[in-house]
């Protein structure tokens, strides 16, 4: 949903298309189905952390997959306890 926002918003859908592909054929990488218990997981991520529903969603499905590692540039996620957030700053050389 994130992913494919902004090209569908310039009105490109073929770009939209290719991250899709991409996704799809990333080495590593799958895809889960929000069901029921990640919904609910996420709405109680919410209320706990007060979370939009994006990140809500993004946090439960990786805690339903059993990562154990969230890789994000919001800052504000670093506030979650159950999995180990590491922002992608942390790995920017210090700019004196």
């Amino acid at each position: 949903m994130e992913i494919v926002g902004k090209p569908l918003s310039l009105n490109q859908p073929d770009i939209a298309d290719l991250y899709e592909i991409l996704l799809r054929h990333f080495p590593n990488l799958y895809l889960l189905e929000v069901d029921d218990r990640i919904a609910r997981q996420a709405a109680e991520l919410r209320v706990k952390y007060r979370l939009k529903i994006p990140d809500a969603l993004h946090v439960a499905t990786a805690l339903r997959a059993n990562a154990t590692a969230f890789i994000t540039n919001d800052e504000q996620l670093k506030r979650i306890t159950e999995l180990d957030v590491i922002g992608l700053n942390d790995f920017l050389p210090n700019r004196h």
